[in-house]
């Protein structure tokens, strides 16, 4: 056992000697552990964006020391050799984040999806995977070429003006206030909350957990000075955070109230010149926070962010286009959206219209199951419209006794097929052989047909 401690503790000085050699300069090094220690520090809890922060400020903190000495701005990344870079990225647990998996070991991959959609795509096991970014349609957009969001540089000019605070957008074009609001006449506020659900289960946005500025410390909870974008005006992401685990459906009822509530009310009616409540505008937050928050800022402030090149869209085509037919979007938004959800569909190898994911019967089974009936076989609810996305009256509902049920006898039949397939080529010909299929044990005798 000591011979092998021994083994083990120089071969690890060996690679960090190793590392150390390749990095070439010591402040290098002594930038990461710099990194580590002003991120760690400002950290209220441990969070999976930790290694991006470390490299983030690791080259920070190099631009910023060489940039003292040289008295010019440089790039990090214009600095230190590949080679360099690379090892940075090792030693700040990006790497690891990003390293291709092994999917030879993942039991069934062949005819079940992962959790977290790794390995679903055999050529590319991290496309389309939990926590890994999504495909740009256009080239991102860094007001420096390099990191910087735009509206960064408040004195650069965009299309010979300056760029407005998504504060004063927000103002200027999406403020409704709650008398101006009207209902929807045809769809139910079950379309909010589902859109709500499908944006947060496809896509997500990985945020620090840092409580104050790594380079500044300005505190995130009680300044909205502008420093690294770890901090949201007046509120710090780890209370949103503890926000939404904390939410609390315990009351009398449980959901079923707010899933009545949501069938059987009218969506806001989505208009161009009345886009977004106040009540979201003005007050986002205002219950548990001194300093009230505005969604609309924060999506705009997040589409910067993320390098989406709204500056340049063409002339006519946004937020406040005309509806398409029959729609609540633009015919900008509604190419988007279909463009979205036809590369989803297609890029899933385990779609369940694909052929060979399920049989004929089976398609045709999932193909009848309703929202409706989903509700009903979750909820307490037993009276429900028949398509909970169009707004209708109370008197029309159905009863959930006659909704279609999902029927799992194609199920059934299918793994006594696949077992029946299984036993005889066990037996080789044999008379007789045992299988389980759902709860029943069964025998089966073995003619020469089915051999």
């Amino acid at each position: 056992m000591n011979l092998l401690i021994s083994i083990v503790v120089l071969g690890l000085c060996h690679m960090l000697n190793h590392l150390t050699e390749g990095l070439g300069r010591p402040f290098n090094l002594e930038a990461i552990e710099e990194a580590k220690r002003l991120i760690d520090e400002a950290y209220l809890y441990s969070h999976a964006v930790r290694a991006a922060d470390y490299l983030q400020q690791t080259l920070r903190i190099i631009s910023e020391k060489t940039h003292h000495e040289h008295k010019r701005s440089i790039n990090a990344t214009a600095l230190i050799t590949p080679e360099e870079l690379q090892t940075i990225v090792r030693l700040t647990g990006c790497a690891a984040q990003v390293r291709t998996p092994s999917c030879r070991t993942t039991p069934l991959i062949k005819k079940y999806c992962t959790a977290n959609s790794v390995c679903n795509n055999r050529r590319n096991p991290l496309l389309g995977a939990a926590n890994t970014p999504l495909a740009n349609w256009l080239p991102p957009i860094y007001e420096d070429g390099i990191s910087q969001p735009v509206g960064w540089d408040p004195s650069r000019l965009y299309n010979g003006v300056l760029l407005p605070l998504v504060r004063e957008v927000s103002n200027r074009i999406l403020s409704t206030a709650d008398a101006d609001v009207q209902g929807d006449s045809e769809y139910t506020h079950l379309v909010t909350f589902f859109g709500q659900w499908n944006d947060h289960d496809l896509s997500f946005t990985p945020h620090s957990p840092s409580i104050r500025s790594f380079s500044s410390g300005i505190n995130c909870d009680e300044s909205c000075e502008r420093s690294e974008n770890v901090c949201v005006c007046g509120v710090s992401l780890h209370r949103w955070v503890e926000w939404s685990l904390n939410l609390n459906l315990n009351h009398p009822g449980g959901t079923d109230p707010l899933i009545r509530g949501l069938i059987s009310r009218p969506a806001k009616l989505n208009q161009q010149d009345h886009m977004l409540v106040d009540a979201l505008r003005e007050r986002l937050f205002a219950f548990r926070s001194h300093i009230a928050m505005d969604l609309a800022s924060l999506n705009m402030q997040r589409s910067r962010d993320h390098t989406l090149p709204g500056t340049h869209m063409p002339t006519g085509l946004g937020v406040s286009e005309p509806f398409v037919l029959g729609g609540r979007v633009g015919p900008f938004f509604s190419c988007l959206i279909a463009t979205q959800f036809q590369k989803i569909r297609q890029g899933d190898r385990l779609w369940w219209e694909n052929h060979r994911v399920f049989t004929k019967r089976q398609r045709a089974s999932l193909a009848s199951v309703s929202l409706a009936r989903i509700i009903c076989g979750n909820t307490g609810i037993r009276r429900v419209p028949g398509d909970p996305f169009r707004l209708t009256n109370r008197s029309d509902f159905t009863d959930c006794n006659e909704i279609v049920d999902l029927d799992l006898i194609p199920w059934i039949e299918a793994g006594k097929a696949a077992d029946e397939t299984l036993c005889t080529c066990a037996l080789h010909k044999q008379n007789q052989c045992f299988f389980s299929s759902g709860h029943v044990n069964v025998n089966i005798c073995l003619t020469d047909k089915i051999v």
